[in-house]
């Protein structure tokens, strides 16, 4: 199928350079007619993959994908962005309209690697699979500790359901964490060790990370089974409760835009329940994702805490009943975060 939208795009973007994934990189379109000083830093992002088309700023967070079957009106804000004639956006629609009654149906991308590879790396020196540990004639004073505290904060629906790993080692204190391996393709790419001692203390990190690799999504290779929805948080333990997956920061990427869009799953953002960094919000707005706000009590801070309280079921029962595209709704519920 000819990419009838995608060709438009590239024949009027403006000038641009590409990075070695593909991207091309030029000063957004959009900034300055979404209230928004334009944009002079290079902001704008394009990468054209298969069928699909995506664009995203980073200056103002106006995000789309665009196919081959459908120019909706985010679609049509961009061409008229970047200048395409208004003769030309109407003869496109024509087509595209065409495509729909003739029965043609969206194309994945087809690509002959991964979109998104990482250089394998091992978690820290000594740590092994907690499950290894527990084997042992002899389970570590530490470890029980570790555990105890982990089981107390998280409960069992997250301490029991993924492959965590412990090391002796008081390197940065990581014999007082629990580590959390990050995997892609069944092979370990990085990890964080989340402090599970009590309180931690002042001047010690919660989390003590590898190098994290850049636009990595935590537990990815879940899309890989065929899920109906993509529950989509901020950090891994939530993502771990829920089966969903986990950006590990308030923000995506374009990079993880485009991982996220290429699944059939609905996407649905899970956000942290406070007023600050609520950025995966704008975005989801921005891409038309749902937003999820379950009515869960006050002392709930996110899925991890709900799954601790209500359970992993009604967890995941309430998310998706809470799940919403309504914008003025999303606007309205928003506000209720309290910090």
């Amino acid at each position: 199928m000819e990419c009838l939208t995608q060709n438009l795009i590239l024949q009027h973007l403006p000038p641009h350079r590409q990075n070695n994934r593909g991207w091309r990189i030029f000063n957004a379109v959009c900034c300055h007619h979404r209230g928004h000083n334009p944009d002079s830093r290079n902001r704008g992002n394009l990468l054209c993959e298969g069928n699909l088309t995506t664009y995203n700023c980073y200056n103002c967070n106006f995000s789309i994908v665009c196919d081959e079957i459908n120019l909706t009106m985010k679609a049509q804000s961009l061409l008229q962005w970047l200048g395409v004639p208004e003769d030309e956006i109407s003869l496109l629609k024509l087509q595209l309209y065409k495509n729909r009654i003739e029965g043609v149906e969206r194309v994945k991308p087809q690509v002959s690697e991964p979109a998104i590879s990482y250089a394998e790396q091992t978690v820290p020196e000594d740590a092994k699979l907690i499950s290894h540990w527990l084997n042992q004639s002899v389970i570590p004073d530490d470890l029980l500790v570790v555990l105890d505290n982990m089981l107390n904060a998280r409960g069992a629906s997250v301490t029991t359901a993924y492959d965590y790993y412990w090391t002796p080692s008081t390197k940065w204190n990581l014999n007082q964490r629990v580590i959390i391996p990050f995997f892609h393709q069944q092979k370990i790419v990085g990890w964080t060790a989340r402090w599970c001692w009590g309180p931690v203390p002042t001047g010690v990190p919660r989390y003590r990370n590898s190098d994290i690799p850049r636009n990595y999504i935590f537990n990815l290779d879940n899309l890989a089974k065929q899920r109906k929805f993509c529950l989509i948080h901020e950090g891994p333990f939530d993502a771990i409760a829920t089966e969903g997956v986990a950006v590990l920061g308030s923000k995506l990427s374009s990079e993880q835009i485009f991982e996220l869009e290429k699944a059939g799953a609905e996407k649905i953002v899970v956000p942290d329940r406070q007023r600050k960094n609520q950025n995966l919000i704008d975005q989801a707005l921005a891409l038309d994702w749902a937003v999820s706000f379950p009515d869960w009590e006050n002392d709930v801070k996110d899925a991890s805490d709900a799954a601790k309280k209500y359970g992993r079921l009604y967890t995941l029962r309430s998310i998706i009943s809470s799940k919403t595209n309504n914008k003025l709704e999303i606007g309205i519920k928003r506000q209720m975060f309290t910090q």
